[in-house]
């Protein structure tokens, strides 16, 4: 949330997985809640009402977590003290697939283009509040999208009315934007 965000950090390394963390609410975290009218306890033992989830990953940067939560309306949103919540039978598998000493990198990208079985998508999101005067442009998505095409082995169709589409709804979800070519449909760049 605003005030709490997350870090923007390149190298931080998974230090430790933890199943059914406890957590222990820093000081700025309980003075926080206790200014808005409730006391948090010292220590949040696993279970039901533990923030963290039934699954924790620990960055290298300090005080900061991927983890599960007990409150899954506010995954996606910004209402965490800089943790990144994921869902938790999402935290699960990941937690058992990261490796202590991964590097993790988290960044702020409205546009993001990706590959997932020879199809490509795109992902755009609305500036955060802070940053509303940078306006994600259909042009921005468009250069996301020319950029992976080119990169890619074999030549790709582009529905550029989907595109545009995924540009105006800036809804945050992977849009596939390539063309599917079994037909042998002439491909263009």
């Amino acid at each position: 949330r605003e005030g709490w965000e997350t870090p923007l950090v390149a190298g931080a390394k998974v230090v430790s997985v933890i199943k059914d963390p406890t957590w222990v609410p820093p000081p700025s975290i309980r003075a926080d809640h206790l200014a808005m009218g409730h006391r948090l306890p010292a220590v949040v033992p696993p279970g039901p009402d533990n923030p963290m989830g039934p699954w924790a990953v620990q960055l290298s940067t300090r005080g900061y977590y991927i983890h599960g939560t007990n409150k899954e309306l506010g995954i996606g949103m910004r209402v965490s003290a800089g943790c990144i919540r994921m869902y938790n039978k999402d935290v699960e598998q990941f937690a058992r697939r990261v490796a202590k000493g991964t590097t993790v990198r988290i960044v702020n990208a409205p546009v993001k283009v990706g590959w997932k079985q020879g199809a490509l998508y795109v992902e755009v999101h609305e500036a955060l509040e802070e940053q509303r005067e940078v306006h994600v442009a259909e042009a921005d998505v468009a250069d996301a999208i020319h950029l992976a095409s080119r990169l890619s082995s074999t030549p790709v169709e582009i529905n550029w009315v989907g595109a545009k589409a995924a540009a105006m709804r800036q809804s945050g979800m992977p849009v596939r934007v390539s063309v599917d070519d079994s037909a042998g449909i002439a491909s263009s760049r």
